[in-house]
């Protein structure tokens, strides 16, 4: 973590870096200092092969990447945090990938991991490349009631073809974020805490302001303990669970809701049949439980 003091309207805040492939060009300034975060006590060094010279060197590899700036500003106030999917990141925690916030602020935007098991509030995400409409990201804001907030995207290297939502719980909305209409602005009428009303659907589909349809659900094993489903935001379902011999391993309902997770029991490594079934349809699915 750096100092930025240009940050928050000039108010200053402290920025983070990581080894993501859309900070290759960013560099250290001699002298400046910075935070680095260790899982325990010993030597950290810097040593003169890390020198640059301020040129980016056209001989290094380009590795493909994407990237989404999720911003929000209200009054003076502003707070950014960073999404980016590029090959071997994963859903879940990637060391020098994914980079916490220095600090919880009254005013914040940031994001929480899509693999479930493991939860914290993020000022850098990675994800992987591909897979678009299996990942549907939680947003957490920290914002006062009576605050209007605005909540836009800036994208780089972004895919053709591939619309970034922000689905706000509260009002059953999705709002397409693109060059026509880059942000989404309410007025919140209590205090916004951290991670459940607001996530960021990166899809192929058009989503409505209504449900989604059923033909657009997505069901995928987000870890080897947990089935998550997307597309059955409100009504009761039941999902069942069965082996390639037919055998039955889960059985289990749930309330639809924006993100729906089922906990999995200990299962083998191997191919699945999922069977949703809801007021809206049923669908059938293979997964892959690795």
């Amino acid at each position: 973590w750096l100092w930025n003091g240009a940050a928050n309207n000039g108010e200053g805040g402290y920025q983070a870096f990581n080894q993501n492939p859309s900070a290759e060009s960013q560099k250290v300034a001699p002298i400046r200092g910075f935070f680095v975060s260790a899982a325990g006590t010993g030597t950290f060094s810097l040593t003169t092969d890390l020198q640059a010279d301020g040129v980016v060197g056209s001989f290094a590899r380009q590795t493909e990447w994407s990237k989404i700036d999720l911003s929000m500003s209200a009054d003076s106030q502003s707070s950014e945090t960073e999404i980016v999917y590029f090959d071997g990141a994963t859903t879940g925690w990637d060391n020098g990938y994914d980079s916490t916030n220095w600090s919880s602020g009254s005013f914040q935007i940031f994001t929480s991991h899509v693999d479930t098991s493991t939860s914290q509030n993020l000022a850098i995400q990675s994800l992987p490349l591909g897979n678009f409409n299996d990942m549907v990201v939680p947003v957490g804001v920290n914002a006062s009631a009576g605050q209007t907030i605005t909540i836009s995207v800036d994208t780089t290297n972004w895919p053709e073809g591939v619309n970034i939502y922000l689905e706000d719980v509260d009002n059953g909305s999705y709002t397409l974020l693109d060059g026509q209409n880059a942000e989404f602005t309410t007025l919140l009428d209590s205090n916004e805490s951290g991670i459940g009303r607001f996530y960021i659907h990166t899809t192929s589909n058009s989503l409505g302001d209504e449900d989604l349809a059923l033909t657009d659900v997505s069901i995928y094993a987000s870890s080897r303990d947990n089935l998550r489903i997307l597309g059955i935001n409100s009504g009761q379902a039941n999902v069942q669970m069965f082996d390639l011999m037919g055998k039955q391993v889960l059985n289990a309902s749930f309330n639809g809701q924006s993100v729906n997770d089922v906990k999995l029991p200990n299962l083998n490594t191997g191919i699945y049949l999922v069977n949703l079934a809801s007021d809206e349809g049923t669908v059938n699915k293979k997964i892959i439980i690795q």
